[in-house]
């Protein structure tokens, strides 16, 4: 290494007697003087004498005259033959030795000239010399219009070097010079002297911009017109209402502690950092979540290690990249840097140009085919060593999973611990206090009650609106949020009473017999005071299965145990068959596949045929336009299939949230993969569209063979931008500026410019009515419950943050079937994701989406199953890497390879799904209980119970049981749905468990309603710049206008709708 900073700095001595005619600044020790002397030159007093201090004009000398002269003294010094430099190895099956040193046609070379390309001369009949993409020391000779053939980015033939250049012209196969092009790539036309690119060709992109421009310009002006001339909603006030009520509804329905027995706090926050596993927040699922981001932590450290063991511990990466980790062209070449240089006194020593090609005299391809073998003998067996640790390490986590949710269970008592689920009832059976007598005398037990599942289908918009007015007297008769904003007027609550009246006539109709009576489904949740009591009936019945035999049934009841909690059950689907909810589960996948295929095949497919794929194909990163419209268009198909999704999950009529989880996850993660792994292969189609070789199988080649080692390592460096700009941060960030910020503040300005400007013309009111979510069928009056629907956050969303721990996973560990110096940085952008994701998802789920009960392990279960996929795909690497080392099917066809490495994919994913089953079952099976909990003790911790979070029991302690006076049926002895009072009916729903305390406490509920946390909180000052809009601007109808604000509505409120 001495001699050669020696030689940088005589080769600099050179160019600078030569360029500039002046003694050069060198400082040369005595041992530089020793190689001085065998320079062959008479006077060794140019290299040696001091500079002259003042400045000197630049010399006419040429550059080919100063390439040769550093060659001929970089030779002397070499003790080299002049004619040592030429080519080195010629790329035909494998690197072999030419019969000469001089360059041919039509074949891959390489180098060992470390000066310049002008060192070489190609053959006349293909007279330019084209650098390879990535190796500075590989080129081929080729004729002019040929230049792009070889290296996409060099489309430029240059008559003075004769050599290909970089053309600045995008999308230019041929060009002329550095403003003008000859001829254009396919995807692009010539117009003039430049390639524009055929989409965005001519001025339809600029006239459509220019248009949605003035489009938005117009509206935003007639909203102002129309705000100050035009009447204004005349339900404003009772819509205005609704809107508040639905902004105090979204920080009410976060996740948050009620406490029914507590005098001063009822609500608090958890805290960040609470520990879920002790604590149960939202069932056991939630902590099995984070416990699987620690599992993926622990993976990314293990798969990191091992790269950058494999990095560290070989010269691949010299091999792979010689001239760094870009690409390199023509205008990084020695001449270039010459030819551009500053003068001498710019330089002050001991600086000194660097050639890329200072490294080919040494570096050929058969001084590094051994090392690139020796790196694909050590991945295949690291890979294989690292799947076997990650395999066991899976399998002891998945069985600890399964253990920490029994442990959960057995540590926490809940609803679900406390009932057991009767079938086989008949459909007349609807009499609680019937049901609950006869199963007392059956089991000789003391039970609290049943809830029976009543065949609603049809009538749930009814029932919805039904309890809906419920809560909006309640929130009135208890002057909830202490804002007077919010309660209603007298006109407005006497208007609610006669609506409330004419439910309760209705839900006598339901329970007083007749034609208009409810049905059962044959279903009910069979309540016990203790826990013990549940365990032993459930023991009692599987040793005795006609335990329970009821008169009017024609068979013997069975009784199933209860995984899920009261709030987690879809009540409405109750009347639903298995085979009808297997036959909507089939049609529901059938059409998000449909949608699926519709929309990339309309929208996104196109795009990439006639604009993605030219463009990357013209040797062009994809990027600027492109990448912008790409991820536009993405993030439109992402929104809408998203929404297909969990609009088909809720369509299956699942009985109960943890399988809609599932099936959400299942399809979610499915796409995402797909479309992941479809910009993954654009990323390699680009890289490989930097030359004209379309032999990608290659990569399924012994790795001395192939010559696309620069392509795999440019698309690690790809993916890698991607995942860290994109997948990994990015669209996790997004997901709370989305949720948290844009979505309310969206919503919010929709329902105001609807419902109370009205400021726009009603024809675009319209559209905007119909893009509001959970829009009633009038834009007139705006309710309470589509106010709080609209501006509800969403549930704690596991699915999709299980499936992006899964597809971002799965990325990262396909990369490591390819060579690439930067696979370190992205298992390393793993790790740091993992610490990131778990913060990340602490302040999602507990300050940002509202509540969602997991009740169970399922999904997490579920997830272990798809986390076979890239376990397997570790392994896969190892025997890909077998076979690029040359132990395995050397001479067979890629698309065999192919078809093997994707079978051992499958095996591998089968076998790990078979011990998954094992280790870690779908069903918990019995927990043995630390302690015996009783209902009551479960009643003072939770809200909700299986008696209030039933729609149509609720609705018959309301309205049937109870008259409109309050007062309780004298032959009611079963418990009602109630809250902290027994005796007042209440129906359970998120948010509104402030309904179920005292008038005295409702005051404490107002208290640290907001959190600085919370990203709501943030838009309470935006919020109210809007309410202050809200007062009236015109002077024409300003006294109109302030006494309808003052005054109640006196129009009747139409049927609630979701």
């Amino acid at each position: 290494m001495a001699s050669s900073s020696l030689l940088l700095r005589l080769l600099l001595g050179l160019f600078l007697a030569f360029w500039q005619h002046r003694p050069a600044r060198a400082q040369i020790a005595a041992q530089d003087a020793e190689i001085v002397g065998t320079l062959p030159y008479d006077s060794k007093s140019d290299f040696l004498s001091e500079p002259q201090p003042k400045k000197v004009e630049r010399a006419e000398v040429s550059v080919s005259d100063v390439v040769k002269s550093l060659s001929g003294l970089q030779t002397a010094l070499a003790g080299q033959r002049a004619s040592s430099c030429g080519v080195a190895s010629i790329k035909k099956r494998r690197w072999e030795a030419p019969s000469s040193l001089k360059p041919q046609c039509g074949v891959l070379m390489s180098m060992n000239c470390s000066i310049s390309y002008m060192q070489l001369q190609c053959p006349e009949s293909c007279p330019f010399l084209a650098p390879h993409p990535y190796y500075p020391c590989r080129f081929r000779c080729v004729k002019e219009a040929g230049c792009s053939d070889t290296n996409r980015n060099l489309a430029l033939p240059n008559n003075t070097f004769k050599a290909c250049m970089k053309c600045p012209l995008e999308g230019c196969a041929l060009c002329k010079n550095k403003t003008m092009c000859k001829e254009c790539f396919s995807g692009f036309v010539l117009q003039g002297d430049t390639c524009h690119f055929s989409f965005l060709a001519g001025s339809w992109a600029t006239i459509t911009m220019l248009v949605l421009i003035v489009l938005v310009v117009i509206l935003i002006l007639t909203g102002i017109i129309y705000y100050c001339t035009q009447p204004w909603n005349e339900h404003r006030t009772h819509n205005l209402r609704a809107i508040m009520a639905g902004r105090y509804h979204r920080h009410l329905s976060k996740v948050m502690r009620w406490d029914l027995k507590s005098e001063l706090h009822p609500r608090t926050w958890y805290t960040l950092g609470i520990d879920l596993q002790s604590e149960n927040v939202l069932g056991s699922g939630l902590a099995l979540f984070y416990n699987s981001i620690c599992f993926i932590f622990v993976v990314s450290i293990l798969v990191f290690g091992a790269q950058f063991y494999l990095l560290s511990s070989s010269t691949v990466a010299d091999a792979i990249l010689p001239s760094g980790s870009s690409p390199v062209s023509f205008d990084t070449t020695f001449e270039e840097a010459l030819d551009h240089s500053s003068p001498v006194y710019a330089l002050a020593p001991p600086s000194f140009l660097v050639s890329p090609l200072d490294q080919c005299s040494w570096r050929t391809p058969h001084n590094y085919s051994e090392s690139l073998l020796d790196f694909a003998h050590k991945s295949a067996i690291c890979y294989a060593l690292l799947y076997v640790a990650l395999f066991i390490v899976s399998i002891i986590f998945a069985r600890q999973q399964y253990m920490s949710a029994k442990s959960f269970d057995a540590m926490h008592k809940s609803m679900k611990d406390f009932c057991l689920l009767l079938e086989g009832l008949p459909p007349s059976q609807t009499d609680e206090q019937a049901l609950t007598s006869w199963l007392q005398q059956q089991l000789n037990l003391d039970l609290e009650g049943v809830s029976i599942q009543y065949n609603y289908g049809g009538k749930e918009q009814e029932v919805n609106s039904m309890l809906a007015r419920h809560h909006v007297l309640l929130q009135n008769d208890l002057q909830a949020f202490n804002n007077d904003h919010i309660l209603l007027g007298a006109t407005e609550l006497e208007t609610l009473k006669q609506e409330i009246g004419d439910d309760r006539k209705k839900t006598g109709e339901w329970f007083a017999g007749g034609e208009n009576a409810l049905k059962g489904t044959g279903k009910a949740f069979v309540v016990f005071r203790r826990s013990c009591d549940k365990d032993n009936v459930q023991n009692d019945f599987a040793k005795n299965p006609n335990l329970l035999v009821h008169p009017d049934a024609p068979e013997p009841l069975t009784i199933e145990p209860v995984h899920s909690e009261p709030a987690d059950i879809f009540w409405q689907n109750a009347h639903l068959t298995e085979k009808e909810i297997a036959q909507n589960e089939r049609k529901s996948v059938l059409w998000v596949l449909f949608m699926f295929t519709l929309l990339n095949g309309l929208i996104s497919w196109p795009w990439y045929i006639v604009g993605v794929v030219p463009y990357s194909h013209s040797g062009n990163d994809i990027s600027g336009p492109v990448t912008n419209l790409s991820g536009i268009l993405m993030a439109i198909l992402n929104g809408v299939l998203g929404g297909e999704v969990c609009g088909a999950a809720f369509r299956v009529g699942y009985g109960r949230k943890d399988k809609a989880d599932i099936f959400i996850f299942v399809v979610m993660t499915s796409m995402n993969l797909f479309n992941t792994m479809l910009n993954v292969y654009l990323f390699a189609f680009s890289a490989f569209g930097k030359t004209s070789s379309h032999t990608q199988g290659q990569i399924l080649t012994s790795i001395d063979r192939t010559e696309w080692l620069g392509e795999e390592a440019d698309v690690v460096g790809k993916v890698l931008q991607m995942m860290v700009s994109g997948n990994l941060f990015t669209n996790t960030i997004m997901g709370l500026v989305t949720n948290a910020l844009i979505n309310p503040l969206l919503f919010t300005l929709m329902q105001k410019v609807v419902y109370v400007w009205r400021c726009w013309p009603r024809f675009l009111l319209k559209i905007l009515h119909v893009a509001l979510p959970w829009c009633p069928p009038s834009m007139e009056r705006y309710e309470v419950f589509n106010a709080e629907k609209c501006l509800e956050a969403p549930q704690v969303g596991l699915p999709w943050d299980y499936g992006a721990l899964i597809s971002n996973c799965t990325v990262v560990f396909w990369c490591l079937n390819l060579v690439s110096p930067r696979l370190w940085e992205l298992s390393l952008a793993l790790v740091v994701f993992g610490a990131f994701f778990w913060v990340w998802c602490r302040e999602l789920h507990l300050r940002v989406h509202s509540v969602g009960f997991i009740s169970t392990h399922r999904l997490d279960h579920v997830m272990m199953i798809f986390w076979g996929l890239p376990l397997t795909i570790v392994g896969t690497a190892s025997v890909t890497w077998l076979i690029r080392a040359g132990y395995l099917m050397v001479d067979t066809e890629p698309h065999v390879k192919m078809l093997v490495l994707t079978a051992i994919t499958c095996i591998g994913w089968a076998v790990w799904v078979a011990l998954v089953r094992v280790v870690y079952p779908y069903e918990l099976g019995s927990v043995a209980d630390l302690d015996v909990g009783t209902l009551a003790d479960c009643k003072a911790r939770w809200c909700f119970s299986w008696f209030n979070c039933n729609p149509i029991f609720a609705l018959k302690c309301m309205y049937y049981v109870q008259d409109e006076n309050g007062k309780t049926r004298a032959d009611w002895k079963h418990p009602l749905a109630c809250g902290e009072d027994p005796n007042l009916p209440r129906f359970y729903r998120f948010g509104k468990e402030y309904l179920f305390l005292s008038k005295e406490k409702q005051k404490y509920v107002n208290a640290n309603l907001r959190s600085y946390t919370e990203p709501d909180t943030l838009l309470e000052a935006l919020f109210a710049f809007l309410d202050k809009v809200g007062t009236p601007r015109s002077k024409q109808d300003v006294s109109r206008r302030e006494a309808a604000v003052t005054a109640p509505s006196n129009e009747v409120a139409p049927l609630l709708s979701n």
